[in-house]
């Protein structure tokens, strides 16, 4: 079985990749718009001593400072702006916030229950927050995978997805209400995205895969 978790750079829907690979292989997806990196935990948390070593779980991490509001899916647009405008403000504090991250990054393979972790990034760690949306660094686009993560994991995935998002967008990602699947519309990285995937569940592949470099 593969476990997806993560926000909607990885819930189900066609055509994009958490899509296509569950057309080859039983798929699991718990991912869900708008879910934060302390939700993926949690949802891992819940199902863990139902993993067993022929388990696959992709995770794809979220944006560090998306918050963990109750009800926030319940809102609508304006509502959720109104949340994250507000949050981000008032209530975010960035050394708190990459302690919580790193708490998560650092212990989720302790629930892993023998299952094999594959990780994707939505955004590198070293952005600028604003009021509302993450903004990169002028040079995200030009050198992706010098941007800074927290952990580097066994079995890995790059660049951050946010980085096909920002180019087909002119650097600029709607979050809310975004048409395209996974918040990117080339189905070539979403196919690469699966191929990924089965190198490290099907060939034993171990290190960091550059889907970038295959398109």
């Amino acid at each position: 079985m593969i476990y997806i978790i993560g926000g909607s750079y990885a819930e189900k829907c066609e055509p994009g990749w958490s899509y296509l690979l569950a057309q080859k292989y039983k798929v699991k997806n718990l991912a869900k718009a708008n879910t934060s990196n302390t939700e993926i935990f949690l949802k891992l948390s819940k199902i863990s001593n139902k993993l067993t070593v022929k388990d696959f779980v992709v995770v794809v991490w979220a944006v560090e400072t998306w918050p963990y509001i109750k009800n926030f899916n319940e809102q609508d647009e304006k509502g959720k702006e109104y949340l994250m405008e507000n949050y981000v403000k008032y209530y975010n504090d960035e050394e708190c916030t990459r302690m919580h991250y790193l708490l998560y990054l650092n212990n989720i393979e302790s629930l892993l229950n023998g299952a094999k972790l594959i990780c994707l990034w939505t955004m590198p760690c070293n952005y600028k927050p604003n009021l509302f949306l993450p903004d990169v660094f002028d040079n995200f686009l030009i050198k992706p995978n010098k941007h800074k993560f927290l952990k580097e994991f066994d079995n890995q995935i790059k660049p951050a997805l946010t980085y096909f998002s920002f180019i087909e967008s002119n650097n600029k990602e709607k979050r809310i209400n975004d048409d395209r699947p996974n918040h990117i519309a080339d189905l070539n990285v979403h196919q690469n995205i699966v191929k990924a995937v089965e190198n490290f569940m099907l060939n034993d592949v171990k290190g960091t895969i550059d889907i970038k470099d295959n398109m």
